[in-house]
């Protein structure tokens, strides 16, 4: 009898439980949403790939930061900080701000130079 009473309620248990139907929602994904998400994606990829580099690694490891940490800390990172964090890689490359600051100095050597102060390149006569 008492095999008989478990097998019930173990009958019982297991159609309860079947007749309750898992319940799914899905949503239409915006064609915007997805180039979105195609776009940070490669945005993540860049930076991690910058982060790779020898050179940038090398210069982790000088200040004294696990490249370990590093990537952990990217993988935190909100999509819309990761996009900052790459457009800055786009809009300064390595050096770019180096040739403006070189011949801004190489201009105000000229005129220097012109002026009579100084005479750092001897084919400019100076005004004096």
């Amino acid at each position: 009898m008492r095999k008989a009473i478990v097998a019930v309620i173990t009958l019982v248990g297991f159609m309860g439980t079947s007749f309750i139907a898992p319940v799914a929602h899905a949503g239409v994904i915006t064609t915007g949403a997805y180039v979105q998400q195609l776009e940070a994606d490669a945005q993540r990829e860049q930076v991690a790939e910058m982060l790779q580099r020898d050179d940038v690694r090398e210069r982790m490891l000088a200040m004294g930061v696990d490249p370990a940490h590093i990537e952990a800390r990217l993988a935190g990172l909100s999509d819309a900080e990761v996009a900052h964090l790459a457009d800055g890689i786009n809009d300064m490359p390595a050096g770019a701000g180096v040739v403006g600051a070189l011949l801004f100095v190489v201009l105000v050597f000229v005129i220097l130079d012109i002026a009579g102060v100084t005479d750092v390149f001897p084919f400019i006569n100076s005004a004096k």
